[in-house]
């Protein structure tokens, strides 16, 4: 049926609205795409892209490598940093 405020986190009230599988009407409920993608994997067929290994397998999500951030003046300043173990 959806979600509503994903998009804070459900940490603000009200929010954004996200369709789910199907939408309210007047009329009762009316399947969106998902339902039909639902559907289709209920009865055993998956899409092309259910095939290949999900994002967190592929080499390409390390766009960027490891990065070393100088802290803050304030950090620095409020003891919050820390120190390498020796």
């Amino acid at each position: 049926m959806g979600s509503t405020g994903w998009n804070a986190l459900l940490t603000a009230p009200g929010g954004l609205r996200e369709r789910g599988a199907f939408e309210p009407t007047l009329e009762g409920l009316a399947p969106m795409p998902l339902a039909r993608l639902l559907r289709a994997a209920a009865a055993g067929a998956f899409p092309a892209a259910a095939a290949s290994p999900g994002w967190w397998r592929r080499p390409e999500r390390f766009v960027f490598g490891p990065t070393e951030q100088e802290p803050s003046r304030e950090a620095r300043a409020e003891g919050r940093v820390l120190q390498p173990a020796s």
